[in-house]
């Protein structure tokens, strides 16, 4: 079957209605506020309902209601006004690669010819199931003959994606700029935790780039190293524990670099102590909402930015890995902004 959707109208109590009457399937958008959960372009989100009709031979028979909402799966089968009544059905919630023989579907219902039953509602408990997966149906319909009075039956089939209201843990993650990571210790900033934790975090230092490297071995080589102003560029030789003076030789005056170690110290930080964020999630799981690098994750991004600033093949630039790891740098800059640049997976 193949849905187009037409437009859109909203009716008085502020669902929105998706008007798809070429395919017969109306989708109602409900208010609820799951920003963060998973979605599925073509199947049935949280919040959503969807009428299908129940197609038997391109005869209409009848229609399903399948609603996916914060706890349940629901489907409302429905043949109010038909000749058709029901007969029996299995259905399938689960996951998309693992969808049994239908003789195995785990939900199962005959329902007797007298009297004729014409509406029922089936219930799905989504807490055993996956975040998102499909839903399988093959629902048989019956009626007596007018003319012979036999009992006759019809099968139609559905399949449609679900994707339930779960949200990944929404708690900022932690970034600090080159700034913060090269600031001095005093009190809680970040130049405190740096000197108190990168020892155990770094024992054999912090190493940044891919054939050329930038090499911090203490908490004070990047305290006297960051930050360094100076152009995007490729290294042209390697540094060893390198001073933000800026006359000094062991100075590389390369904005990426400083950008690669700030975000560096940041992930692995991240995912050495857990108390790092208030997220449960991992900072380099996270993934770029828009720019040049939509859809990547934090890890591919700083990778990337490694073999730019290293002299490694890259597509990239040193000035567009610059940007992308600058917004990375201050969007959740000490844990408490939140600039919507990444997204928490």
């Amino acid at each position: 079957m193949v849905f187009l959707a037409l437009g859109c109208q909203e009716n008085q109590n502020g669902d929105l209605f998706k008007d798809t009457s070429k395919s017969k399937e109306t989708i109602i958008l409900h208010k609820f506020n799951g920003a963060n959960a998973r979605t599925t372009e073509t199947g049935i989100n949280c919040g959503e309902t969807h009428i299908l009709p129940l197609l038997a031979n391109d005869l209409v028979v009848g229609s399903v209601e399948i609603t996916v909402d914060q706890t349940n799966i629901t489907l409302h089968y429905d043949l109010t006004g038909m000749e058709w009544f029901l007969y029996d059905f299995r259905v399938f919630a689960g996951d998309c690669n693992s969808i049994p023989p239908f003789s195995d579907y785990p939900y199962f219902e005959s329902f007797p010819q007298s009297p004729e039953v014409r509406e029922f509602t089936l219930v799905i408990p989504l807490k055993d199931l996956p975040e998102c997966g499909c839903i399988d149906e093959i629902v048989t319909v019956s009626r007596y003959n007018p003319s012979t009075s036999q009992l006759e039956l019809l099968t139609t089939t559905l399949n449609k994606e679900y994707c339930s209201c779960s949200e990944p843990d929404d708690k900022n993650l932690r970034t600090q700029t080159p700034g913060g990571w090269g600031a001095p210790p005093n009190g809680n900033n970040p130049g405190t935790y740096l000197h108190k934790n990168f020892g155990a975090a770094f024992p054999a230092g912090l190493v940044v780039g891919c054939n050329y490297t930038i090499t911090f071995t203490s908490a004070q080589a990047i305290t006297d190293g960051l930050p360094s102003g100076g152009t995007p560029s490729v290294l042209t030789k390697s540094y060893l524990n390198p001073t933000e003076k800026p006359k000094d030789s062991n100075n590389p005056k390369n904005t990426l670099a400083m950008h690669v170690v700030a975000l560096k110290l940041s992930v692995t930080f991240d995912a050495w102590d857990e108390d790092f964020g208030a997220s449960s999630t991992k900072l380099a799981n996270s993934v770029v909402t828009s720019g040049d690098f939509k859809g990547w994750t934090v890890a591919q991004v700083l990778a990337e930015a490694e073999k730019v600033l290293g002299g490694c093949a890259s597509s990239y630039t040193a000035s567009q890995m610059t940007t992308v790891l600058d917004a990375i740098n201050s969007c959740y800059v000490d844990g408490k902004a939140n600039t919507g640049f990444l997204k928490n997976q």
